[in-house]
């Protein structure tokens, strides 16, 4: 389960105990579902340090670490969902300029 799904249920849990007759254990209830709650966020905290400590150790041996991918960034003066693809022409006109380019080394 990731985290939004444990949050999920445990709100759920705490709709179901407010609704328990007996105060006292409604209480006892509410208590262990707040540390639950802490204890994921606590766990996916130390996840993430754990990840990028391991991330760390692998450059400092040398490896490759987790690659920086940036989000596409859209225009904000676009307002269509449009993405930029390359036509089926724009791909002619770049083998055709390849060839070209191959053909200009080949004779020198």
């Amino acid at each position: 389960m990731n985290r939004t799904e444990i949050k999920k249920v445990l709100n759920d849990l705490a709709a179901d105990i407010n609704n328990t007759a007996d105060k006292k254990v409604a209480s006892i209830l509410n208590t262990l579902v707040n540390l639950v709650e802490i204890l994921v966020e606590k766990n996916s905290e130390l996840e993430q340090k754990n990840k990028n400590l391991q991330d760390e150790v692998n450059r400092l041996k040398g490896e490759q670490g987790k690659p920086n991918i940036r989000k596409q960034s859209k225009n904000d003066n676009d307002d269509t969902n449009d993405t930029d693809h390359s036509s089926e022409d724009d791909r002619k006109k770049r083998q055709e300029t390849l060839a070209r380019k191959s053909k200009i080394k080949k004779k020198k």
